[in-house]
């Protein structure tokens, strides 16, 4: 936990999780304007994750939602040839994308 860290100017933080569950994963959280505090908003999986691939690995996030996790174990396209992952917010063809607070995936790049 704590491996890759991204940040957006929405009051989205996300952090890389590589190792966790063996498959890796990437948590997301929402910064409470009110109280000034973070809170655990979902926990992000790859939608064909296997063991030791690193998933979360590295992160990148946009300003406008879109969330980007690497995977450099990924074996889809051979032997370690890693994939990224693309996650959005609202957005009916996305990445990872979040509607109404809920992240999903809508592209993998292999």
């Amino acid at each position: 936990f704590g491996y890759a860290v991204a940040m957006s100017g929405t009051g989205h933080l996300v952090v890389g999780a590589p190792n966790d569950d063996d498959k890796g994963s990437a948590y997301l959280y929402t910064l409470n304007s009110t109280s000034n505090t973070w809170g655990d908003e979902q926990k992000i999986v790859s939608s064909d994750g296997a063991a030791y691939d690193s998933f979360g690995w590295s992160v990148a996030m946009s300003g406008t939602g879109h969330l980007l996790v690497g995977a450099p174990n990924d074996d889809d396209k051979g032997f370690n040839s890693g994939s990224v992952y693309a996650i959005g917010v609202g957005v009916s063809v996305s990445l990872f994308c979040c509607s109404c607070k809920f992240w999903m995936q809508f592209l993998l790049l292999t």
